[in-house]
């Protein structure tokens, strides 16, 4: 599925031609089309969650590296550490199902919004397609490892390499 950055001609505003959300530049729209699209620059390969800035990608990696030692945010209920605490706010939505994104379709929450969205796209048919095989993936991250792990592969150990 491809997307159109829509625009207003008579206007300097930028509009989403999705959500119909309003920027004041084509680069703060074209970055929130990232959102849309799954088509991020920096992927986490821990959790799966793409970011747009390799600032707050780097960010997100020292949650990840929270030494539970030093850690401020314990979870009563199963022990998980993190760094800040709304990294265990989030958490905590899991225990006790106040979830901040439902899907109306099959009343399952999320508590991060790319995890709803990534959700809400297998319920409307969007996945991503290996160029090489048959293969569909439910995100764009998942595809980029299977194609690294089952095509790449195969060239470099055939003798032929793109490195």
């Amino acid at each position: 599925m491809r997307y159109v950055l829509q625009m207003e001609a008579s206007s300097s505003d930028h509009y989403c031609s999705i959500c119909g959300q309003m920027y004041t530049t084509q680069a703060g729209l074209k970055y929130h089309m990232q959102k849309h699209t799954g088509n991020f620059p920096f992927w986490c390969e821990k959790c799966e969650r793409g970011f747009g800035s390799k600032a707050v990608y780097q960010a997100h990696l020292q949650k990840h590296e929270a030494d539970p030692k030093s850690a401020e945010y314990k979870c009563n209920e199963c022990e998980k550490v993190y760094s800040t605490p709304c990294g265990l706010r989030n958490h905590m939505q899991k225990h006790t199902g106040q979830f901040r994104y439902w899907c109306g379709e099959c009343q399952k929450g999320f508590p991060y919004k790319s995890d709803y969205q990534r959700h809400r796209d297998k319920h409307e048919g969007i996945s991503y397609p290996c160029q090489k095989c048959e293969k569909r993936f439910d995100n764009p991250y998942r595809l980029k490892r299977h194609y690294q792990t089952a095509h790449l592969q195969q060239v470099v150990g055939g003798g032929v390499s793109n490195f």
